[in-house]
């Protein structure tokens, strides 16, 4: 017999002991009966025993009457005794067979399969992928569901306890027709409580103002569960009278509650009736799931053609209440924009994304990480190309390593995460990538990254020669400009090789000045290989050399004829343009690597042999960089050099006062305008021109006085936006070498001037803050309401 046969030890017990029982018991009915009655006498002699001393045995005489009847007794006794024992061993063997099916069952029901034990309600899972899934309130809440159960069985419940002293008959059935009859009954019961209550008087309140007692008619878990049930018919006017019975009765209704009717009118785009119930039910200060229904009725009626404005307006203006819609929202918005399939949606949308709810901050590469992160893994968006560069430019601005790293990990997964059976990616490289990763080597001075992309760039120029892809992968104006401020950033190891021991004393200064001026060092370069000497120091210089070198001699020789490497090299950096930004990052890298002498000279004669006018940021970054020369004889030569370069930032500073419409003016801000003069009055200070760096500042406090800057500006209701209308100003960091040389000088009188004016700005920077919060907007032509 198999194990799955065996039978219980105490089953086969039973069966012997009734099949004996039947065998032995073939009587009649009333010895049957003798059975039970002796059975019972038997177990109730055999409790007694245990709680009384044992008899004392007692002896018949001989001679005492009745002897046989005494003898039938005694058999009769013996008879009972064994029938007895036969039942209670019948009894016993089925207790314990009960006993034993009873322990199997909670055995059973211990050892349950965990797999059958739900680890989270219906309700409970649907809210968890309600975003992913989009279901509908309705659906997602219905007849079928657990909640859906749950509350017809409190509709009912409910429609019971209000109509409990009326015929049963009278009570209609159909889930509509009962909440509309719970519905009118509730409102008897609350009218007739606003009438009856009576005011507490006015010195049992803190505030002194009578009160009424707020009685509870329901418990909010049924409220809530009436607005479900309301939400589930799609019938919106019973769920809001529902939620205003709940607050005239005295009960707060729960956001979720609240959120679930704003959905019924959102999800079909009813933005009269959302914005109308938003004001009665939300509030000033809506939650976060109410704002995003909000934003999501104006994305419901947008044209899918069209740009959504109006969802874009009332996005920023959220912002600007210091209530940001949930990232939810900012994808909703991003995900519209992307399918309207035109370039400036294309754009809003990375723009926004970029963004981040936080108009004007800095680069915020978690919060772009976490986005991205919703999009693609919560949400399941496919990224497109345009989206992988968006979030690599954000990492890359962030100027940290780590972020720069995961800006080229994400790189790396964009062009090796996404191939398809043939092994062909489904991005390819474009320039938005390659300028993104570029910021990023730039700001951490990672020069071989920078070259190898460089490389890349041109070797992807090359590759599409004549084949007819997409020809944006190209080397021009701007990506030059981030490989020159690289080279820039670029700090070249120290190695103990090249330094040179010098055993005699050095030259007197005259004579060093001297020997400096007449003949350049011999680590200085041409302007043209300047760039390439920071690497080639380091034995880098493969590449990089021709492309600055030879892209001069091009532009001033015209195409090269023929082919060769040099019509190559042309063509690689034929959009290569020669503007005003290019040369002044081109003369970052002398600022960074060259000798006084070679970028002086090269500021004066670089423009004008290129035919480059300057602008206003040049004269700015070549006073920075005599601001800070090393001591000894560069700094007289540095302050010779400002004074001489100083008249071509007034002519362009002076226009700018005018409001001048040419182009020099316009290339000047007021941030600018404050780096120029404090790098100024920098330079007077540390070559011991006190008395003239005070004198300037005093000419910059009468050109632009703490009181202008104190004004604030109209503030717009609409977007939240940096305010760049600041005029310039002065703070103590930038007047910090002024304030030493005055306290070494003990000048007491100019220590209070340079106090007075760094307080006079940070006064009036305050009170600009503070009147701009505190501002009204300007209304907008088209106000959009929130």
């Amino acid at each position: 017999m198999s194990s799955h046969l065996r039978l219980p030890p105490t089953l086969l017990d039973l069966v012997l002991a009734r099949a004996t029982a039947r065998l032995d018991c073939l009587t009649s009915h009333s010895v049957r009966r003798n059975y039970l009655y002796a059975s019972t006498a038997r177990r109730l002699l055999h409790q007694n025993a245990y709680a009384t001393e044992p008899p004392s045995v007692q002896y018949v005489p001989e001679n005492a009457p009745h002897k046989y009847a005494s003898r039938e007794q005694t058999h009769s006794r013996d008879r009972t005794m064994l029938s007895a024992g036969m039942i209670s061993r019948h009894r016993s063997a089925l207790s314990q067979l009960e006993d034993r099916v009873k322990e199997l069952k909670e055995l059973a029901a211990i050892e349950e399969p965990i797999s059958d034990v739900p680890a989270y309600t219906e309700a409970e899972l649907l809210s968890v992928y309600e975003d992913l899934l989009a279901i509908p309130a309705s659906e997602r809440d219905g007849p079928d569901t657990v909640q859906g159960r749950e509350d017809t069985l409190v509709l009912q419940r409910i429609v019971n306890q209000l109509f409990e002293l009326d015929d049963p008959s009278s009570v209609p059935s159909g889930i509509r027709n009962q909440y509309n009859v719970a519905l009118s009954r509730l409102r008897e019961i609350v009218q007739a409580l606003q009438v009856t209550q009576t005011p507490i008087l006015p010195d049992r309140t803190s505030s002194g103002k009578p009160t009424s007692v707020a009685v509870e008619i329901m418990k909010v878990e049924e409220w809530s569960s009436l607005v479900r049930i309301c939400v589930q018919e799609q019938d919106g006017p019973a769920a809001e009278e529902v939620l205003d019975l709940m607050k005239r009765a005295g009960a707060v209704p729960p956001d979720e509650s609240v959120s679930e009717v704003m959905a019924l009118y959102a999800n079909v785009g009813d933005v009269l009736n959302t914005e109308r119930f938003l004001k009665k039910f939300a509030g000033p200060k809506p939650a976060e799931a109410q704002r995003d229904l909000h934003i999501k009725s104006y994305l419901k009626v947008a044209s899918p053609d069209e740009m959504p404005t109006t969802a874009l307006s009332l996005l920023h203006a959220y912002e600007a209440r210091a209530l940001p819609a949930p990232q939810r929202s900012y994808t909703r918005v991003i995900g519209f924009l992307l399918t309207v399939r035109s370039a400036a949606a294309e754009a809003h949308a990375w723009d926004l994304f970029a963004h981040m709810r936080y108009p004007g901050s800095p680069a915020q590469p978690e919060r772009a990480l976490d986005l991205w992160t919703e999009m693609t893994i919560d949400k399941r968006i496919a990224p497109t190309a345009t989206a992988y560069s968006a979030v690599i430019l954000a990492c890359a601005r962030s100027g940290t390593h780590e972020y720069v790293h995961e800006a080229f990990r994400l790189a790396k997964e964009m062009l090796d995460a996404h191939r398809d059976a043939y092994g062909q990616s489904a991005f390819h490289p474009d320039r938005a990538m390659y300028r993104a990763l570029l910021e990023g080597a730039k700001r951490v001075g990672d020069l071989a990254k920078t070259r190898w992309i460089l490389a890349e760039m041109v070797s992807a120029g090359r590759s599409v020669d004549g084949a007819g892809l997409d020809e944006a992968v190209v080397v021009d104006e701007e990506i030059m400009m981030h490989v020159f401020h690289a080279y820039a950033a670029y700090r070249p190891p120290f190695k103990r090789s090249a330094t040179v021991i010098v055993d005699k004393e050095p030259p007197p200064p005259n004579e060093s000045a001297t020997t400096e001026r007449q003949s350049p060092s011999e680590n200085d370069v041409p302007c043209e290989q300047a760039p390439v000497a920071a690497a080639e120091a380091q034995g880098e210089g493969e590449q990089a050399g021709p492309i600055v070198a030879d892209t001069r001699s091009t532009y001033y020789d015209g195409m090269p004829q023929g082919g060769g490497a040099d019509f190559d090299l042309y063509k690689r950096f034929y959009h290569v343009s020669l503007t005003p930004r290019l040369l002044n990052s081109y003369l970052s890298v002398h600022y960074a690597h060259s000798s006084f002498d070679t970028w002086t000279h090269l500021f004066r004669t670089l423009f004008a042999e290129l035919g480059v006018p300057r602008i206003a940021r040049s004269y700015v970054e070549a006073l920075e960089r005599c601001a800070v020369t090393r001591r000894g004889p560069e700094r007289a030569l540095a302050l010779k050099f400002a004074e001489e370069i100083w008249p071509g930032w007034q002519s362009a500073e002076e226009s700018w006062l005018r409001r001048d419409m040419s182009d020099m003016a316009q290339t000047v801000d007021a941030r600018l305008v404050e780096r120029a003069h404090a790098a100024m009055i920098r330079i007077l200070s540390l070559n011991g021109k006190v008395r003239r760096a005070v004198e300037h500042l005093r000419s910059f406090i009468q050109c632009y006085p703490p009181g202008v800057v104190k004004a604030a500006r109209a503030v717009d209701s609409t977007v939240e936006i940096p305010d760049d209308t600041v005029p310039p100003f002065l703070t103590f960091p930038e007047l910090e070498i002024l304030h030493h040389r005055l306290v070494a000088e003990s000048d007491r009188a100019g220590i209070r001037f340079l106090k007075w004016v760094c307080m006079s700005y940070e006064g009036a920077l305050r009170r600009r803050r503070d009147d701009t919060l505190h501002a009204r907007p300007v209304p907008n032509a088209a106000p959009v309401p929130v």
